[in-house]
């Protein structure tokens, strides 16, 4: 699947691919990716109802076996010293978790550190850790988790907070790769990186409030705030970048990229969340205040093939007509 623009007034393309993460990735050349930015689904928490999810019905060694493999893939297609942010977080595993080779059969309850088991396939595939970044969602969870209240011994802590691992590609990206032009349309202001990298702690609400009543108008399980491509894109890559999001979800980095000038390529395994990727990716607004970006004329062509990423077809649904935006 492929979704086209013409954006400031040079070709740019994002491109959309409608299949496995992996095998998506297996597609696309060495080293043309700069940033990729991704969230990819945790073990056993979500049923996606998608034939040949990620995740759900597997076992946890098979799950990092993916990982490490996706890993690899990402190290290849990512330019040198370009970076990797995986956003993941610790997860409350059941009873039933408990069952798994990887983990002791105490028919407890415990937490699962989903983000040490990645990062450690991360490392063994050869990428370096780079940055620790903290997201801090306490002010927005009120749930409890009251375990033995109120007698000892077994109290337990909320986990109310996600962790964003940034990995690098090991080497030295080619001098003048960069234009002067694009180097200074990528420029971080002193208040945006103290905020984002001198604090790395991101207070950043998420699109779904826990117990709140707000409506999920993405209807997605686990929708990605703008906020975070945004710091990440603005952060570790160039305007007229490529941005890789391999579990792209409801297009929400394509649609982050494109505002920001930067070239998007996304794969997603559910075909129906594809009609909702390319109108994100071109009608996404960013909810930071005075955000600049240099997108200005947008036409969008749209094609499929039978969910093969290397055959494209013309699409046979409704004409979608270019337009203009302020």
């Amino acid at each position: 699947v492929t979704i086209g623009f013409e954006n400031f007034g040079a070709k740019k393309q994002h491109r959309l691919f409608i299949g496995d993460a992996l095998e998506g990735v297996k597609l696309l050349d060495d080293e043309i990716v700069r940033l990729t930015a991704t969230s990819p689904p945790y073990w056993n928490v979500k049923d996606y109802g998608v034939e040949g999810q990620l995740g759900h019905g597997k076992g946890l060694r098979e799950y990092l076996d993916y990982m490490r493999d996706l890993a690899t893939e990402l190290l290849r297609v990512t330019a040198p010293n370009g970076k990797a942010a995986i956003n993941t977080a610790a997860i409350p595993a059941s009873k039933e978790h408990g069952t798994d080779p990887m983990l002791i059969d105490s028919g407890r309850s415990r937490v699962v550190d989903l983000p040490s088991f990645i990062q450690r396939e991360f490392l063994e595939a050869g990428w370096e850790l780079s940055n620790i970044i903290i997201w801090d969602k306490r002010k927005y969870n009120n749930q409890r988790i009251f375990g033995s209240y109120p007698y000892p011994p077994n109290f337990f802590s909320h986990i109310s907070f996600e962790m964003i691992h940034v990995f690098r590609k090991p080497g030295d990206p080619p001098k003048g790769e960069v234009s002067e032009e694009d180097k200074e349309a990528s420029i971080l202001t002193m208040e945006e990186w103290s905020d984002w990298c001198f604090d790395s702690i991101w207070d950043i609400a998420p699109v779904i409030k826990f117990h709140g009543n707000d409506i999920n108008a993405l209807e997605h399980d686990a929708p990605y705030p703008t906020e975070i491509p945004e710091r990440l894109i603005r952060m570790f890559s160039f305007v007229g970048d490529t941005i890789l999001d391999p579990f792209v979800g409801t297009g929400t980095t394509l649609g982050v990229a494109n505002l920001l000038g930067r070239r998007g390529i996304g794969i997603e395994l559910d075909p129906n969340l594809a009609d909702m990727i390319q109108l994100r990716t071109v009608n996404l607004q960013l909810d930071a205040k005075d955000v600049k970006t240099k997108r200005q004329h947008v036409t969008l062509d749209f094609f499929s093939g039978d969910n093969d990423p290397a055959v494209a077809a013309e699409y046979d649904g409704t004409d979608r007509a270019g337009h203009e935006e302020e």
